[in-house]
């Protein structure tokens, strides 16, 4: 009998424990920001603007340096990527940027319920005013 008893208090100090340990690590994911990391327009030899089956090319080293400056170095957000793709998005825009060097940087513009993000895969989902919508589409030649 004292051995059960034992052995019940046991498993609730490990189970008390394991509890703990879990909301501490929850606890800390909370109140993470992640900041939005864009290329250098002096590394990239050009930026692809990618809608269905739609494709431009951006090539002129000003008119990326624009594109840049619209989707805002430095944006911050506590909503976390954890795809490769937006999911539930209604109208989706992908930048690609090619490195001067070889390999590339993409990330996507899109409208979800009425609303805008900018998604970095794997980094954050920041939120984006219907105006810079507009000035990213039209950046790629497209209406809103």
């Amino acid at each position: 009998m004292k051995k059960n008893r034992f052995f019940a208090v046991m498993c609730g100090i490990a189970l008390v424990g394991i509890g703990a340990v879990m909301l501490c690590a929850w606890a800390a994911g909370m109140g993470r920001t992640y900041t939005l990391h864009l290329p250098a327009a002096d590394t990239l030899e050009k930026a692809v603007c990618t809608q269905g089956e739609e494709r431009v090319e951006i090539t002129d080293n000003g008119a990326v340096e624009t594109l840049l400056a619209l989707l805002e170095e430095g944006r911050q957000t506590q909503e976390e990527s954890i795809q490769d793709f937006p999911v539930g998005a209604d109208r989706v825009v992908t930048f690609t940027f090619f490195f001067s060097e070889g390999g590339a940087s993409t990330l996507f513009a899109y409208e979800k319920r009425g609303r805008y993000y900018i998604e970095q895969p794997y980094n954050g989902i920041y939120p984006l005013a219907k105006e810079e919508w507009e000035q990213l589409l039209a950046c790629a030649g497209w209406e809103a």
